[in-house]
């Protein structure tokens, strides 16, 4: 067996193939693989990144549902973890339903004003149930997939790496860590 055959037949079978494209390229016919007729009556797919939605399932969604706070504040919606647990099965197969259609938006968060020390306000969002449980279900998805990424490659490409005095601050930490 040649470089690059996994079977006996495997190389034959190429050069078979490599000689009978040479014959019609002699002959001035053009040669059209499979990927390329399919790739030529295919149009052009648009970015869809909401694709990422498909590895949401409705045992990610219940598991996020339960890493919420039961005691966090309800959201422009009014609705309660209490609440939401009544129903939570339906609830949550309406939920993965919405997100997997591209039907789910996001509600606006309501704005809640805390007092600072100084006598100022600090503005605070508090987001809907529901906008919570996806955020969540959403991180634990992009988590695995950049989580992987980064075994493979731990060292970020210079496109990626973050610049400045934080970046330096976190390139000296670096030489620490033996440290403990």
């Amino acid at each position: 067996m040649g470089a690059g055959c996994r079977e006996p037949n495997e190389c034959t079978v190429l050069a078979q193939k490599s000689l009978r494209a040479i014959e019609l390229a002699k002959a001035g016919r053009r040669i059209v693989t499979g990927s390329a007729r399919i790739a030529r009556a295919s149009p052009p797919r648009k970015p869809r990144p909401w694709r990422k939605f498909q590895y949401i399932s409705n045992d990610l969604l219940d598991e996020a549902f339960y890493e919420l706070k039961e005691n966090a504040a309800a959201g422009v919606d009014g609705l309660t973890w209490r609440d939401y647990e009544q129903n939570l099965e339906r609830n949550l197969e309406d939920l993965h339903a919405r997100v997997h259609r591209g039907a789910y938006r996001a509600l606006p968060s309501r704005r809640v004003y805390i007092p600072k020390p100084d006598g100022r306000q600090r503005p605070l969002a508090v987001a809907a149930l529901e906008d919570k449980i996806v955020q969540r279900a959403t991180a634990a998805v992009l988590n695995a997939i950049y989580a992987e990424i980064l075994q493979m490659n731990p060292k970020p490409a210079s496109m990626f790496a973050f610049s400045g005095p934080l970046a330096r601050q976190t390139r000296g930490a670096e030489r620490y860590q033996h440290l403990g």
